[in-house]
């Protein structure tokens, strides 16, 4: 990996940790992603997070859910540039019109802007209205303009269309585990309230939305299933070791966003289970052999060494 890739990587990695709007499993995707024609393992990828306090973060935060109160969308981290930022805004209002909610206008900033506010303290922002009117504009900029200034930020802005409102921040916002379980439980009762009746609902004692595993519980969940499978290689005179990097293959391939850790069974089927299955049937596992299953290049090998 030459130089330049290395350096490449970093700063991406470091970006995307003091953004704050990602976790590591976030991180790593995005990393798989973005240098995917590099074909590099990522899993064990050492990442920092930001130390700050959020205390800015928060007071940006509020000023937002003021602008949500007169009717604005206000959007955090929306899209990658102001092309994509004004794509999910129109998205956002066509789906709250369709929920009969009437926003007048939107302000969001991108990634791109967040990226400027870590190297410069400085965040731009982007407003506009639904109609492509520029009176109705200048009046959104107005509102996002004074309602950051009542905020205490320090605004540059030259009251026109033409050009971003920009305020003075360094930038701290964390990630938060917390406030992320609180949004996903949020959104997993509002679709509960549209799916079953409220009496149904009622007649239900506790209704639990269990966090996200961790990478230490997914870990501690393999070498359960795992300890299992070498059980019964036990049972059959087997003396089998299966390698870390077997255990960091299986991670990467049997946890989902959307499943969880149940797509773990089904991967250890297919790495490990398969693989010892066909080694059996090869006569290169039998009793009295030592052999041991390690990763290499997301393929699992078998390594066989002789008992004396």
């Amino acid at each position: 990996m030459n130089q330049e890739l290395v350096d490449e990587i970093e700063y991406t990695k470091e970006l995307l940790a003091n953004s704050g709007f990602f976790n590591r499993e976030d991180i790593i995707e995005i990393l798989e992603e973005q240098f995917i024609e590099d074909d590099i393992d990522f899993s064990n990828i050492e990442i920092s997070f930001s130390q700050k306090d959020n205390s800015n973060f928060k007071v940006l935060e509020n000023a937002f859910i003021k602008l949500s109160g007169e009717n604005i969308i206000a959007i955090h981290n929306c899209g990658y540039d102001i092309e994509e930022g004004v794509t999910d805004a129109f998205e956002l209002f066509v789906h709250l019109k369709n929920n009969k909610y009437d926003p007048v206008g939107f302000c969001f900033y991108t990634f791109e802007d967040v990226e400027e506010a870590i190297e410069n303290n400085k965040l731009k922002i982007t407003f506009g209205d639904f109609e492509n009117s520029p009176d109705k504009a200048l009046e959104i900029g107005k509102i996002v303009f004074s309602t950051l200034k009542e905020s205490n930020f320090d605004v540059n802005w030259d009251e026109t269309v033409n050009n971003q409102i920009e305020i003075s921040i360094e930038w701290d916002k964390i990630f938060d585990e917390n406030k992320e379980y609180e949004e996903i439980k949020k959104n997993v009762m509002a679709e509960l309230k549209k799916q079953l009746r409220p009496e149904f609902i009622n007649r239900i004692d506790d209704i639990i939305v269990f966090h996200k595993l961790n990478d230490e519980e997914i870990n501690s969940i393999i070498d359960l299933l795992l300890k299992n499978v070498e059980q019964r290689l036990v049972e059959q005179g087997l003396n089998i070791k299966i390698d870390k990097s077997v255990k960091e293959l299986i991670a990467k391939k049997g946890v989902d966003k959307e499943f969880g850790a149940r797509p773990l069974r089904r991967a250890i089927q297919n790495i490990v289970e398969d693989k010892l299955a066909e080694e059996i049937l090869d006569g290169n596992i039998k009793p009295g052999v030592e052999a041991k299953l390690v990763a290499k290049d997301a393929k699992v090998e078998l390594k066989v060494k002789a008992t004396k």
